[in-house]
């Protein structure tokens, strides 16, 4: 598990950019012996809580900062992968 935390800060012209904190989570299997044995099964979550990226202003248009923050929202994947 990871907590992520951009504190909060100004841009160029200092006007004020909300904190921002997301949660990301990820779970690993790997048996040790059996049919799956050498085999990865992976499950993880970025975003977990799907937290919106603080409202910046910016003269693009975006209404983000991408340096800083990301509008992806909620993300999982899962892998399985395979050794011999």
């Amino acid at each position: 598990a990871a907590l992520n935390y951009v504190d909060r800060y100004s841009d160029l012209d200092g006007r004020a950019i909300s904190a921002w904190t997301t949660a990301d989570l990820q779970v690993r299997y790997a048996p040790d012996n059996g049919p799956w044995a050498g085999s990865t099964i992976q499950f993880g979550v970025q975003n977990l809580f799907d937290a919106d990226p603080p409202f910046y202003d910016a003269s693009s248009g975006v209404a983000f900062d991408a340096a800083n923050a990301s509008v992806l929202g909620r993300f999982a994947s899962i892998a399985v992968t395979r050794t011999w």
